[in-house]
C-alpha cells in the first residue's frame, strides 16, 4: 500500500467514525438551578455557581463558589446525575 493510499484510507476511517459518534451523541439538558429549603422560605442556588456535590449518611450537600454547604432535596448523588 502506497502512503497515500494509506493516507486516504486512513481518513475514511476517521471520517466514518467522527459520523458515527455524531449520530450517538445525544444532547443532555442539565438541571439550570436547585431549589434549597431553608427556615426562612426557599431559594434557588444557579448551577454555575456549584463546585461540587457531596453526600453523607443519606444527606446530600451541594457546596458553592463561596464555600457554604447548601442542604438538597435529593436523597442521593445518583439522583443528581440523572
Amino acid at each position: 500500500m502506497t502512503g497515500r493510499t494509506q493516507e486516504s484510507e486512513e481518513n475514511n476511517w476517521m471520517a466514518n467514525i467522527s459520523s458515527l459518534i455524531r449520530q450517538n451523541i445525544v444532547e443532555k439538558s442539565y438541571e439550570k438551578r436547585f431549589s434549597i429549603n431553608t427556615n426562612q422560605g426557599i431559594y434557588f442556588l444557579e448551577t454555575e455557581n456549584i463546585i461540587f456535590f457531596a453526600a453523607n449518611e443519606g444527606v446530600v450537600f451541594a457546596c458553592d463558589t463561596k464555600g457554604k454547604n447548601h442542604l438538597l432535596t435529593e436523597s442521593t448523588l445518583k439522583d443528581i446525575e440523572e
